[in-house]
């Protein structure tokens, strides 16, 4: 999200701050290949991916993140709850 301050930050303060000898890199690859895996499985049980989009990030302390809308979570909760009570049933 761009600003009208200048291209590129977006007024977050994860936009703004980046700390020395932290691997920023390393921890949006593991975001990325994590974001990946959830989005090929949502896409394999048909979700679309306008519902269900998972995002790579990298917090300001260098940890990997994953985002996703709070629509998207509820559709894996609702998802993830009715294979628990099939577990539960079977």
């Amino acid at each position: 999200m761009a600003s009208q301050r200048g291209s590129g930050y977006g007024g977050e303060p994860d936009d703004a701050v980046w700390v020395a000898d932290v691997d920023y890199v390393a921890a949006w690859c593991a975001a990325d290949e994590a974001a990946t895996e959830v989005n090929e499985a949502a896409e394999a049980l048909g979700i679309d991916s306008h519902l269900v989009r998972a995002v790579p990030h990298t917090g300001i302390r260098g940890e990997s993140v994953v985002w996703m809308r709070p629509e998207g979570v509820r559709e894996i909760a609702q998802l993830l709850g009715e294979l628990a009570e099939d577990r539960r049933s079977g």
